[in-house]
């Protein structure tokens, strides 16, 4: 079941725990588990805290792939195709389409599950009226008519999207499943190497092996220890590795490269306040790019890349000391 919610792009994380609260929270309790994208309302250090202390399991992204859960990708892509049917002729008002958008994706029987997802959540289907006698008000004869001919448009818009969908499956070269065991290479496409030129550098890295398949189109690789990123990637980002046909062929592998860390380092912007906590000091520091709902309480062995940082705030103390 989906809940949509018109939003804007400066929506920040406090802003989307807000709207969880009363549009998702308030319909089916605390979850287990939420999938998410890796923006920052998602990836931020408050709801990473919020998510800890609810016993939310997060799922971010895969790595370079923001579509983790292909399932949210089709969803989209059908929401889309009906607002696109309404906004062409309704001009700009996409936000008044957003609840006949989210009440026919509910009420549609997806091939899934065979049911719909008003019927797997109730356990009844929702009642649609039945128009058997003519109304004397001309407004309420108005609205009647417009939700009857905007539930055939929308239907019709989703069965093209849906056939839309079939066609470019069908035509869609699918490359060859990977398994446990499989020795991959990794495109280099969204990493960074310590390499000064990019055009000189590898084009591809590995060979690495595959650990597991997370979803259907996402393996989890064994990477060196000394890489500091996520260790799952989309299958358009893996090649296998053939065999050599003859031993002249056959090789050393180059070891892999220092890769930068870019996605568990955050930049310290400004330490704000520290407090005693048993034997040591925590720092209350404000991150770079974040707002101050992100401000967190840091042990000092944590902030030995932040010697600026640490310098400046001491020097606003009296005789520096802490």
């Amino acid at each position: 079941m989906i809940h949509l919610v018109p939003t804007t792009t400066s929506l920040t994380s406090m802003d989307l725990a807000e709207i969880y609260k009363e549009e998702v929270w308030r319909h089916h309790g605390i979850p287990k588990r939420i999938i998410s994208d890796r923006g920052p309302q998602f990836a931020s250090k408050f709801m990473e805290s919020l998510c800890k202390a609810l016993g939310i399991e997060r799922n971010l992204s895969t790595a370079y792939h923001p579509q983790t859960d292909g399932q949210t990708e089709r969803m989209n892509q059908e929401i889309e195709t009906y607002l696109r049917a309404f906004i062409n002729y309704r001009q700009d008002d996409w936000t008044r389409w957003i609840p006949m958008a989210e009440f026919h994706y509910n009420d549609k029987t997806h091939s899934a599950t065979g049911q719909t997802p008003f019927f797997l959540n109730y356990g009844l289907h929702p009642w649609k009226g039945n128009i058997t006698v003519e109304t004397t008000n001309p407004t309420a004869t108005s609205l009647i008519e417009e939700l009857e001919n905007v539930q055939k448009e929308a239907k019709a818009a989703m069965e093209a999207n849906n056939e839309m969908m079939r066609e470019r499956g069908n035509n869609k070269h699918h490359k060859e499943p990977f398994a446990e065991g499989d020795k991959v290479w990794l495109e280099t496409t969204n990493i960074h190497s310590n390499r000064p030129t990019r055009k000189l550098d590898h084009k591809r890295y590995g060979p690495f092996e595959i650990l597991k398949q997370i979803g259907d189109r996402s393996y989890k690789l064994k990477l060196p220890d000394t890489w500091a990123i996520h260790d799952v990637f989309h299958t358009s980002l893996l090649t296998k590795v053939r065999d050599p046909e003859f031993d002249s062929q056959k090789k050393p592998t180059p070891p892999p490269p220092d890769i930068i860390n870019e996605e568990e380092e955050y930049e310290v912007e400004e330490i704000r306040g520290h407090r005693r906590r048993g034997r040591g000091i925590q720092f209350l520091v404000h991150w770079k790019g974040y707002g101050n709902e992100d401000d967190s309480w840091i042990p000092q062995s944590s902030l030995e890349n932040a010697e600026e940082a640490l310098s400046e705030y001491r020097a606003k103390l009296p005789n520096g000391k802490l």
